[in-house]
């Protein structure tokens, strides 16, 4: 498991960009405190959204910092959108994943 140091930041963490079929959509932001990445994902084939700040393992029921998202750059928007209002009033980074992850399964086809 990674430590805190080993782990990219935000910055570091970059999303390989395609020009091709809405895959060069990605967003970042730091509200309040809780970076949040949205982009395609080359590794995973599909979009994810990603929480640098989480310690992995830390909290039952969350066990990685990335959600795959869907294929779809609308799905992944929406998603982004989501977390931002979640974390403009929620201040623990591992439930606003959790309501991220329960909401990615709502509206995804993945």
């Amino acid at each position: 498991m990674p430590t805190s140091a080993e782990r990219p930041t935000l910055d570091e963490f970059q999303f390989k960009k395609e020009n091709e079929s809405g895959k060069d959509y990605h967003e970042k932001i730091n509200v309040n405190g809780t970076e949040i990445s949205v982009g395609w994902d080359t590794g995973y084939n599909n979009f994810t959204i990603y929480f640098p700040q989480i310690e992995i393992l830390v909290k039952e029921g969350v066990n990685d910092q990335i959600i795959i998202i869907d294929k779809q750059s609308e799905v992944a928007k929406q998603v982004f959108d989501y977390a931002v209002q979640l974390a403009e009033k929620e201040t623990d980074i591992y439930e606003i994943y959790k309501k991220v992850r329960a909401f990615v399964k709502k509206v995804s086809a993945h």
